[in-house]
């Protein structure tokens, strides 16, 4: 059952949930949802659940300033009301930055292509050469997929790859990665195709922070 009303939340999610699963996470929205006592719509049948959708789930161990959900409501709301009382109700590790109307013009998180990343690295070795890197003529590396282990070339699929700083052991990459139902690339597989072809860079700690997502080049909020 869809409501008369659909609204988009802009969230983010930091460290303190950071290794939650997208599983235990939808069951923190339902219960986050369920207990604001505003008027959501529910779906029909014997178990009822708050109508939404989430956006481009972010992997375990991914933190975020950029996360959507749509939820669909039975009476208009106002946005700056519902971003308010919806962050007060979320646990600590949640926090609802903005809210607003989904209408025609909005983007639809079907068509979710890609997003931005910065991703830090504790490292030991030499530091990586990241123009060296994305010169080479491709870059194979095994993926898991449905069907087992592939060995797939991600160099098509790295949109943009930046080393903004490496010093003291730790390296800062700036990344956008193909993010979607199509095809999905992690920072973390990035990191690991690089230390394939650079033996001498060695990344100890990979934690990938998410700070945009895209649809055909449009910002989903």
């Amino acid at each position: 059952m869809k409501g008369n009303y659909t609204y988009r939340l802009l969230y983010e999610k930091g460290v303190n949930v950071r290794y939650i699963s997208q599983l235990d996470f939808v069951r923190v929205l339902n219960r986050t949802v369920r207990r604001s006592g505003l008027p959501v719509t529910y779906t029909v049948g014997f178990n009822p659940h708050p109508v939404m959708t989430v956006a481009a789930p972010i992997p375990v161990g991914t933190t975020s300033v950029y996360e959507c959900i749509d939820i669909d409501f039975d009476e208009k709301q106002d946005t700056a009301f519902l971003a308010k009382h919806l962050d007060a109700t979320f646990p600590e590790g949640i926090r609802v930055l903005e809210a607003k109307e989904v209408t025609q013009a909005s983007v639809p998180f079907r068509d979710i292509d890609s997003a931005s990343y910065t991703v830090r690295a504790e490292y030991s070795g030499a530091a990586p050469d990241v123009n060296a890197f994305l010169a080479l003529g491709e870059i194979l590396i095994e993926k898991k997929t449905k069907k087992g282990l592939k060995e797939i070339d991600i160099k098509p699929d790295i949109e943009k790859l930046v080393l903004l700083s490496a010093e003291d052991g730790i390296c800062i990459f700036e990344m956008q990665l193909p993010c979607g139902n199509e095809k999905n690339i992690k920072p973390d597989l990035v990191v690991q195709a690089i230390e394939k072809y650079q033996p001498q860079f060695h990344a100890e700690c990979v934690l990938p922070h998410r700070t945009a997502v895209y649809a055909k080049g449009k910002l989903i909020f």
